[in-house]
């Protein structure tokens, strides 16, 4: 039971921590400005391929495009800054196991 109680307060530590850095809109608008080089307030397919440097550019573009119109939005870039992964909602879903597995082990 008492590791349970820690692993909860890291839990909330990580969270908490994330939180606070977290400023939506903020981080979304600041990644546009930054490769927005025409200065439309959007980002066409071009400058987001000229700006990024890893992985597969254009599935990245493909995928933060959500109403494919070929311009990333602050929006658009908001809203897949703030949705887990299914990497992230998969390791959630493990560490819920974990927990409750730790909780019916209690003395």
């Amino acid at each position: 039971m008492k590791h349970v109680k820690w692993l909860v307060i890291l839990l909330a530590l990580i969270l908490g921590a994330g939180l606070a850095f977290a400023q939506p809109g903020t981080q979304a608008q600041n990644r546009i400005s930054a490769m927005d080089t025409n200065g439309d307030g959007k980002v066409s397919r071009d400058e987001y391929m000229a700006n990024c440097k890893l992985g597969d550019c254009a599935k990245q573009f493909d995928r933060l495009d959500t109403n494919h119109d070929g311009f990333l939005t602050p929006e658009e870039m908001e809203i897949k800054q703030t949705e887990p992964t299914e990497k992230e909602k998969e390791a959630a879903r493990k560490f819920q196991e974990l927990i409750k597995s730790k909780l019916q082990q209690k003395p």
